[in-house]
């Protein structure tokens, strides 16, 4: 795409899009692997710059300029809703250009059919590897063409009706996700201790300090990585006894001009929620307190913005996980190995909210396996049962 006022080998990576802070921003390229953001106050300003007309509503506007109106309807919060996060539109606009723009074209809008639609389902079904992505890639379509029928894009939403099934086979079956065991975690626990004691220098003893710190709050209260990255010393409580998530830290990506860009809220309404703290993370968490690194968050990075996930796993858990010489599940199998306890307490309703799900039935998809099945203990309770039923029969005169 060619601009206006703008030399001939400028190529656009992206027309426009708005940020939190009200700006439009523009990304330009102008040499190989390399990238320049241009600002404008205005949507028309930035449209101006990229040589565009603001499109009208109507059937003939193109499928990827309904795209952008889309993209930047959600990130204002469309028809009243919330604005999404910079990293859902992000993949609305993958998922929308790569997946169905790849395949359908940049053809009108009104040329969006139920049989083209139907087309695009079973053409991804034949080349795609995921039936769950197909139905997302569906259900962000539907989506869009509900919102151009509002606003006169399209008479109607040719999407709707168009299912693609996750039970299909094998490949519909719940995925089981690894779990430590008890004795796994512990070598886990000692290999930590040893990395912590190894620090020769007074700053890398201080980031293993932090990186200790931070590994034994994903053990311990069963946070997702991105909630615990997220934590702020306002979050506790004065004595550490508890504390409110209220965020999670999204990964850096282009466009964010600050640390607060990455700031995000819970995954659901769910993911705001109160833990508790144990005593022996309390004084840890006291203690650290006390050190003036300068930052409202508990886990900052050197300029005092939260940790890049990618940097937690190369020098924490990576390193962690050859100290301790185990597989590597990732650091979320920290969070799975804390709802396995959990679970062999038998604490599944406390289990849904402290780990913030949405409801119960969706921890038990989760880790319903986890759940010992033991048929003696069912015996057992079916006969219980059926002695009650005898010991009333019995009264009633039988």
């Amino acid at each position: 795409m060619k601009s206006r006022g703008v030399t001939s080998n400028v190529e656009f990576l992206k027309p426009f899009y708005q940020t939190r802070d009200g700006l439009w921003y523009v990304l330009i390229s102008d040499m190989p692997n390399s990238s320049q953001t241009a600002v404008f106050q205005t949507r028309l300003e930035a449209y101006d710059f990229c040589g565009l007309s603001i499109p009208s509503a109507g059937p003939e506007v193109p499928f990827y300029e309904v795209v952008d109106v889309y993209l930047n309807a959600c990130a204002k919060g469309k028809d009243g809703n919330l604005p999404l996060q910079f990293r859902t539109i992000r993949q609305y606009e993958y998922y929308l250009k790569k997946w169905v723009g790849s395949t359908v074209g940049n053809v009108p809008i009104g040329d969006l059919n139920t049989q083209t639609v139907r087309g695009l389902r079973d053409d991804m079904l034949r080349t795609a590897g995921s039936r769950r992505t197909i139905q997302k890639v569906i259900y962000i379509l539907s989506s869009m063409l509900g919102w151009a029928r509002r606003y006169g894009y399209v008479p109607s939403n040719e999407a709707i009706g168009i299912k693609v099934d996750l039970w299909h086979g094998l490949r519909g079956q719940p995925k089981v996700r690894p779990v430590y065991s008890d004795a796994e975690v512990l070598g886990l626990y000692c290999a930590l201790q040893r990395l912590e004691r190894k620090q020769l220098t007074v700053s890398k003893a201080l980031t293993w300090e932090k990186y200790g710190l931070l590994c034994r709050t994903l053990l311990f209260m069963g946070l997702r990585s991105s909630e615990a990255l997220g934590l702020k010393y306002s979050d506790f409580s004065n004595d550490f006894e508890s504390v409110m998530v209220r965020r999670r830290i999204e990964p850096s990506r282009t466009g964010m001009t600050s640390f607060l860009d990455r700031e995000s809220l819970p995954k659901s309404r769910y993911g705001k929620r109160q833990l508790p703290v144990s005593p022996n993370l309390r004084t840890r968490l006291r203690r650290w307190s006390r050190m003036d690194l300068r930052s409202d968050y508990v886990f900052p990075s050197k300029t005092g913005g939260p940790l890049e996930y990618q940097t937690l796993r190369r020098y924490m858990w990576q390193p962690l996980v050859k100290e301790s010489g185990l597989l590597d599940y990732g650091m979320h199998s920290l969070r799975h190995y804390y709802a396995s306890v959990l679970i062999r307490n038998k604490c599944y309703f406390e289990l849904s909210r402290l780990l913030g799900h949405c409801s119960t039935h969706f921890t038990m998809d989760r880790y319903g396996h986890l759940i010992d099945d033991d048929l003696g203990r069912l015996t057992e309770i079916a006969s219980q049962v059926e002695s009650r039923i005898y010991q009333t029969g019995s009264s009633c005169g039988d």
